[in-house]
């Protein structure tokens, strides 16, 4: 038949490895939670999980050892109708109030840093455990990691951001200014080394020079340079 609720999971969560190991925490369980019927199972699947059944109500129990040392120890509690019955809590407040009940009692001797629920419409089975003890493993794994990333991307939202450099192409304008530039400065160049330029001539090279030097530094300066060593030693100047 199809289940469909209420149930609940419970996952009790530990820093560190209990003193009792599970066999004792199930028969500590089978011992307790009789509730005033004699028609009782426990059933064992594997040496992690196990299954209290009385009359219509089963209790399920996981233990969840960590993937790494450090990581913490959980127990998985689950509650729902016992295979093959209707669930015996009605809705999910009866439900939860029976959880509440047995976990006043674990937590006494099993006293947990973190307790997590959540509620189930499903059959509770060993598949359905396992899949819960594999998230709470995966989850415990993966948090250090997932913190260590939030808090280095913390620290570069914090960091000064620089400008990123501009790298946009050069406008068809700039290109042909940069060229004409270019042509100029030869053109100055040819006419510096030209004897007898006239002084008109000069003024216009040192002027054209000194444009260059404000649009293209190294050119204009190269032509200024080249223009006062050339007039300074020049031999007609000289004489």
């Amino acid at each position: 038949m199809t289940y469909s609720g209420p149930g609940i999971v419970a996952a009790l969560r530990f820093a560190q490895c209990p003193e009792l190991q599970f066999a004792d925490i199930v028969e500590e369980f089978d011992i307790a939670f009789r509730f005033g019927t004699d028609h009782r199972a426990l059933i064992w699947q594997g040496e992690d999980t196990a299954f209290l059944d009385r009359e219509n109500l089963r209790l399920g129990l996981r233990w969840v050892s960590p993937l790494v040392a450090e990581d913490p120890w959980h127990l998985v509690l689950g509650l729902s109708a016992a295979p093959g019955h209707d669930t015996p809590f009605g809705t999910q407040e009866v439900c939860e109030a029976f959880l509440s009940h047995i976990l006043d009692h674990a937590t006494g001797y099993l006293p947990p840093e973190q307790v997590l629920q959540t509620p189930i419409d499903e059959m509770l089975d060993a598949e359905l455990l396992k899949e819960m003890a594999d998230n709470l493993r995966l989850g415990e794994y993966a948090a250090p990691k997932r913190a260590r990333r939030n808090r280095a991307d913390a620290e570069e939202a914090e960091a000064p951001q620089r400008p990123a450099p501009d790298k946009r192409p050069q406008s068809p304008e700039m290109d042909a200014l940069r060229e004409a530039l270019n042509e100029a400065a030869q053109d100055g160049e040819q006419l510096a080394d030209q004897d007898g330029v006239s002084l008109p001539m000069h003024i216009t090279i040192y002027v054209l020079g000194a444009t260059l030097l404000l649009h293209v530094p190294p050119v204009g300066g190269a032509l200024l340079t080249y223009s006062v060593l050339r007039d300074g030693f020049s031999p007609a100047r000289a004489a």
